[in-house]
């Protein structure tokens, strides 16, 4: 299928934890599976994957410049606002996780899934791209309670190895 550059909204945007902490969520023909959505979520920022660099500046580099290399790939984090619903499922899930102790089998990460809209300019008919990767919660809060205001929740996922893109259809 061939796809158009297009932008896309961010209304839609889903973001599911692992409904087992060693079964990660997937999505086949737009269906997710294995995964409790992270409900009432006002704002996600996805992975900002980055490089770190070493300085090999040696005595004898040219032009008196420094020299770097290339190292090891952080693949970031991810971070959530949204407004707190107590009997959230997701919600529940995703403070358990702050706290949760070790599987031996894949530490203190979370399998997580976020799952963008669908592109419908962009040729995009079934699901919208997906991000799968696994997540230590490194915190989980709500925020000030003020008179006509929901109460807000924030957290943090950082992403430990790999995240697996895959395009929607």
């Amino acid at each position: 299928m061939s796809q158009t550059a297009a932008p896309i909204l961010g209304m839609g945007t889903k973001l599911y934890i692992a409904t087992a902490q060693a079964t990660p969520p997937t999505i086949l023909s737009g269906v997710v599976t294995g995964g409790t959505l992270i409900a009432k979520v006002l704002k996600v920022s996805p992975p900002k994957p980055k490089y770190g660099t070493e300085d090999i500046t040696t005595l004898d580099s040219p032009s008196n410049t420094r020299i770097f290399m290339k190292t090891l790939l952080d693949p970031g984090e991810v971070t959530v606002e949204g407004e707190s619903a107590s009997a959230d499922p997701g919600q529940i899930a995703l403070a358990a996780a702050l706290t949760s102790a070790p599987v031996a089998t894949v530490g203190q990460a979370w399998p997580f899934l976020l799952v963008m809209p669908v592109n419908t300019v962009g040729g995009q008919t079934v699901g919208g791209d997906s991000y799968a990767f696994n997540g230590l919660v490194t915190d989980f809060a709500l925020g000030e309670a003020e008179p006509g205001k929901p109460v807000p929740f924030n957290a943090t996922i950082k992403i430990t190895g790999p995240i697996t893109a895959t395009e929607g259809s």
